[in-house]
């Protein structure tokens, strides 16, 4: 946070509030920045009469009542400017000019160099639901704001002056219109002249999208973006596609480096936790361990590792784990039951991290959900099919059901089993599973056939 710079806005001056100094005092503690007032309260609450912008020697007087008319401000020249006594009662006027004075004394003059390098903030006074100072506020973001900076990325940085279009999501967020249940990439934009209706190419996915609507953000309004420049941020509607790290180009091949991949603060209190065996953050909830009953989970579980680890030791460059956290983005920290992946030196999609968590999407995950069907089959499901998780399996033990999802051009389909009662795996080589036999009605001998299938898969030659 130390690198950001940061203006700051003091609010709802035209209800009683804390003295000026007290507030800048407190900005100047809890931020551990310096501070320098940008503009000056006169009065407060019922005496508030408007704000005096020290940078440019302006008065803006303030009417109460109007809350759609931008008030225009009165230039003066200092604040011994002769306009000022007719413009503020005498005892307001030299208080004003007192806590100016003082202020100067007390805060550090400002210096563009240190606010861009986020040691110092400006800070300006207003009233945001009369919009008073707002207009202040915005002048004085464009006209401190740094210029737009190269931004890391591989195989080279880039550089804002470049004539083609590229930029990178970092924030995903949804419900922001909880009418239309909307989900918002933001993005911003690292070089070139974006325009509204422009194809950028996905590099996560190699896809070409059509930007047909994108939008800028002011407080609770969104306006159409027509049109963008290097240091812009614009929302992309989306249902998934996009995600943070994603870089949209032109076509060039880039990836931005610096962003987070994964969820450190719930790694952080997770490895804080050492008595606590599972945790699972799962579309940006955090959900932890219940007990597990043996028949219901326990028992299918164990032949899921089984099922798995005979095919994993009869099929090179295949790996199994069990329970093994898996990093897919910031929302998603998932532990699934099992998870089968192809290696890496194998053209396996995911990898082990410095830390030795799996990253990036395994090629067959499978849950035992005995009494977690309504998560693993709604926020997991979404969560592993928009991180690319290429097949699926749910074991619905309390139905007696299996449900096996395959992915397909960015959407899951379900497995139906033939007329051997067989389902075929997509992602690893000559992967089989006989899955007639978990719908049985039988309990009593579901068990033993289900060993007994795993026995017989072992020793097909499809493995």
């Amino acid at each position: 946070m130390r690198d950001v710079p940061i203006i700051t806005f003091v609010n709802k001056l035209d209800r009683e509030a804390r003295d000026p100094f007290d507030l800048l005092d407190e900005i100047e503690q809890s931020l551990a920045l310096d501070v320098t007032p940008a503009s000056w309260p006169i009065g407060m609450g019922r005496d508030f009469l408007g704000t005096y912008d020290l940078f440019t020697d302006a008065l803006l007087l303030f009417e109460r009542g109007v809350h759609d008319r931008v008030t225009e401000p009165v230039r003066c020249s200092g604040l011994d400017d002769p306009k000022l006594p007719r413009l503020l009662p005498k005892e307001a006027l030299a208080k004003l000019r007192e806590e100016v004075e003082m202020a100067k004394g007390l805060c550090p003059p400002f210096y563009a160099q240190a606010y861009r390098e986020g040691h110092l903030t400006p800070v300006y006074f207003g009233s945001a639901l009369n919009n008073f100072g707002v207009r202040e506020l915005l002048r004085g973001v464009a006209e401190l704001a740094p210029a737009p900076r190269p931004q890391p990325a591989e195989p080279r940085p880039v550089r804002p002056e470049e004539p083609e279009v590229a930029g990178f999501v970092f924030k995903v967020q949804a419900n922001i219109d909880p009418q239309h249940r909307d989900r918002i990439a933001f993005v911003r934009i690292a070089s070139g002249r974006f325009q509204r209706g422009m194809k950028l190419k996905n590099i996560r996915t190699g896809r070409l999208m059509s930007v047909q609507a994108p939008v800028f953000f002011l407080a609770r309004e969104r306006n159409l973006a027509e049109e963008a420049w290097p240091g812009d941020i614009i929302g992309i509607p989306n249902h998934g596609t996009l995600r943070i790290g994603d870089a949209l180009t032109e076509g060039e091949t880039l990836h931005f480096t610096g962003i987070p991949s994964f969820a450190p603060e719930f790694l952080r209190r997770y490895k804080a936790m050492p008595e606590l065996k599972k945790a699972e953050l799962i579309e940006g909830t955090v959900y932890m361990p219940s007990p597990v009953r043996f028949k219901v989970h326990a028992v299918p579980d164990s032949l899921i590792q089984f099922w798995l680890m005979t095919y994993a030791v009869d099929t090179p460059g295949t790996e199994v784990g069990a329970n093994g956290t898996l990093r897919l983005d910031l929302e998603n920290v998932p532990q699934p039951d099992a998870a089968l992946r192809i290696l890496e030196e194998y053209g396996g999609a995911s990898r082990l991290d410095e830390e030795g968590y799996l990253v990036g999407p395994a090629e067959l995950v499978v849950e035992v959900a005995a009494s977690s069907g309504s998560i693993d089959l709604h926020d997991k499901l979404r969560a592993y099919r928009r991180n690319g998780i290429k097949e699926y399996l749910v074991w619905r033990t309390m139905e007696n059901a299996l449900d096996w999802f395959v992915l397909k051009e960015g959407e899951y389909e379900r497995q139906r089993p033939d007329a051997t009662g067989r389902c075929r795996a997509f992602s690893v080589p000559r992967g089989v599973a006989r899955i007639s036999r978990a719908a049985s009605a039988d309990r009593k001998t579901r068990g033993n056939e289900r060993h007994r299938s795993s026995l017989a898969a072992s020793r097909s030659t499809r493995f």
